[in-house]
């Protein structure tokens, strides 16, 4: 008797052990109920109990949901319904409420062919107690990873919010700001006497200014969001060194400062980078020097060294003999918002951005930035770019020609529509293109210009995004839609909207090309002359501007 006794303990044991391996090695992906196929198999498999079957508790009453063996007798045997006094669980071998959280919200019964002992029942119990827990942490891991995607979703939400909220504001801000623009670099090309000419560069180029600040704006927000995208072509390292140098030449000869820069030549003479966003924070580096340093002098070096993948590593320094940073505020002045001190911004200008876009910049370009200072004593920023050596080649002008000062000659002979709700806008194209040879017509909305694309022929149209009763998006696609084939003129989108994602949307919608406010007379060329030779049925205008 002992021997069968210690035998049938021995059995037990392994059975529990092999349950709970079953059961700790069950999917932490599975589902509750696959869960709780796997310890009631694992019952009957084990310990040879006839059934094992879990019930939920509903309004007082069980109902089965899960049962071992699966066939014969398995679910099919159960009624919808079983009361917990009924006769099926006072003749079960056990009978336990199942508690994951805090409430009673099921029974686990075990049908047996004979009594069942105390040690399997307490086995059992301990084995539900696992299983109750591990469903307790998965329940918790899902509310956790619920939380987590409610929490995204909400971000994202906020972000995109944010992302229409900057991309109107940039519009509504950019929409006056191209008709000051315009019209500024219009009547600076105009015969003006000195004084006149003075206030006319002082609009030009405070304007200039609040669009760099708008710029700046927009660069945060996409360098938040993750969007902000680099490009990769040949960039002449002396050529855009020079730009940058002489770009700010004449506001550190106003100061008597002496600005000057190196190349060692070990130096590429191209690399594969993007122009101008190296030249951007080229531009914030030496224009804080210049602005805050009072005498002496700023200078920018230009160093290499060899990369073992075969990159150089390009190294540019930013020096100054201004009154420096202090130790402790050294990594604050990389926040956005953030200048070392409140007087600065009501001294010298400025949001305190332009330090916090430049590191973002170097980072997605895979360097690092840094500065190295002490008051009194000047500062110098240092920041460092991996970059392929590239063939030298002709890198286009970066800064945006006044459109007062172009010269164009042999542009396609094109019959225009600009679309345009903006009657300053309107009246600013207008000048332009009558400037380039042209005569165009104009509509104020996107009604209208399907009008007038439906009923007259047009090479290109010059198509708003944002207007009333139809934006130039819907506008576009009705005519792509319902104008035949041999009628559809080219569409190139003319708007203030700044983001990437702008574009697309445009070209998406059936638009052929993009042209941002304020205008570049080159890019607004450019896309004249893309217009598809099988278009044009005028002879070309003769225009020198």
């Amino acid at each position: 008797m002992l021997a069968l006794d210690l035998e049938q303990r021995l059995s037990d044991l392994i059975a529990f052990q092999c349950v709970l391996v079953a059961l700790r090695g069950s999917d932490e992906e599975a589902s509750d109920e696959m869960l709780w196929q796997t310890l009631l198999g694992a019952f009957v498999d084990q310990y040879g109990f006839r059934r094992a079957w879990y019930g939920r508790l509903v309004n007082g009453a069980i109902r089965p949901w899960v049962s071992a063996p699966v066939a014969g007798p398995g679910l099919a045997d159960l009624p919808l319904e079983v009361a917990p006094d009924s006769p099926l669980v006072a003749a079960a071998g056990l009978d336990l409420p199942v508690r994951v959280e805090t409430e009673v919200e099921g029974r686990l019964i075990v049908e047996a062919e004979s009594q069942v002992s105390p040690d399997r029942a307490e086995q059992v119990s301990v084995l539900l107690g696992e299983a109750t827990a591990t469903l307790r942490q998965r329940r918790a891991r899902r509310r956790n990873e619920e939380a987590v995607q409610q929490a995204r979703l909400r971000a994202e939400a906020a972000d995109r919010a944010k992302t229409v909220m900057l991309a109107n504001m940039s519009h509504e801000i950019r929409t006056p700001m191209a008709g000051i623009i315009g019209f500024a670099d219009l009547l600076a090309a105009t015969p003006l006497s000195s004084e006149q000419q003075d206030y006319v560069e002082s609009i030009r180029s405070s304007a200039d200014a609040l669009l760099a600040l708008i710029n700046d704006i927009l660069d945060l927000s996409k360098i938040e969001a993750g969007r902000l995208e680099l490009e990769s072509a040949p960039v002449d390292l002396r050529r855009l060194v020079e730009n940058v140098v002489g770009l700010l030449a004449v506001r550190a000869a106003e100061k008597r400062l002496r600005l000057a820069f190196t190349i060692d030549p070990s130096t590429p003479a191209a690399i594969l980078s993007d122009a101008a966003r190296l030249r951007q924070v080229l531009v914030n580096l030496l224009g804080n020097s210049v602005k805050f340093t009072s005498q002496g002098g700023v200078s920018l070096s230009v160093a290499a060294a060899k990369e073992i993948d075969g990159r150089h590593r390009i190294d540019f320094a930013v020096s100054d003999t201004g009154p420096g940073i202090a130790p402790e505020h050294l990594e604050r002045i990389f926040e956005s918002f953030r200048q070392v001190d409140a007087s600065i911004s009501r001294k010298f200008g400025g949001t305190g951005l332009g330090l916090a876009i430049s590191r973002s910049i170097v980072r997605q370009m895979g360097g690092a930035i840094e500065v190295e200072s002490q008051a009194g004593q000047g500062a110098t920023f240092r920041f460092s770019i991996p970059a392929w050596a590239a063939a030298r080649s002709e890198v286009a002008t970066l800064r945006r020609p006044a459109i007062g000062g172009t010269r164009a000659s042999g542009l396609p002979a094109l019959r225009l529509l600009v679309a345009e709700d903006n009657p300053v806008n309107r009246k600013l194209a207008q000048a332009v293109l009558r400037q380039l040879g042209y005569q165009p017509d104009f509509a104020v909305n996107g009604v209208e210009a399907f009008d007038r694309v439906a009923f007259q022929d047009y090479d290109l149209v010059l198509m708003d995004v944002q207007m009333p009763e139809m934006d130039g998006l819907e506008a576009t696609r009705r005519i792509r839609r319902e104008c035949p084939p041999e009628r559809q003129p080219r569409i190139v989108a003319m708007t203030a909207a700044a983001f990437p994602e702008d574009r697309n949307r445009c070209l998406d919608a059936g638009m052929d090309d993009y042209v941002s406010k304020p205008i570049d007379m080159e890019e607004l060329i450019a896309a004249l002359r893309r217009v598809p030779a099988a278009n044009r049925q005028l002879t070309a205008p003769s225009v020198s501007v």
